[in-house]
């Protein structure tokens, strides 16, 4: 029974981990410009406008809002960025972007 309890409270603590990340990487949301560790690993050419992502290796933020936008779609005022907590495969493009 208390490995089950210990099992537990350790998932939540995870799970609290994972939502302060995912709060960091939605902090760059409204940015104009990203920080300069963030290095492009997407892009592609559209009809009306570029789509490009980027990535820090713990974030990954792409342009959908203003494709969006360009597409006349509503999107929230003020959003620049939609981001993310990096997966393991946007992990891996990062670091070999950085080489």
């Amino acid at each position: 029974m208390r490995q089950v309890v210990a099992i537990a409270v350790g998932l939540q603590g995870f799970a609290g981990i994972a939502q302060a990340a995912n709060a960091n990487c939605e902090s760059y949301a409204r940015s104009s410009a990203l920080p300069d560790k963030f290095r492009m690993i997407g892009s592609a050419d559209l009809p009306k406008r570029e789509w490009v992502q980027y990535s820090d290796g713990s974030c990954v933020c792409d342009n959908t809002p203003a494709v969006d936008r360009a597409y006349g779609r509503t999107v929230i005022e003020g959003l620049t960025w939609a981001c993310r907590v990096a997966g393991p495969e946007d992990q891996a493009i990062a670091e070999e972007g950085a080489e």
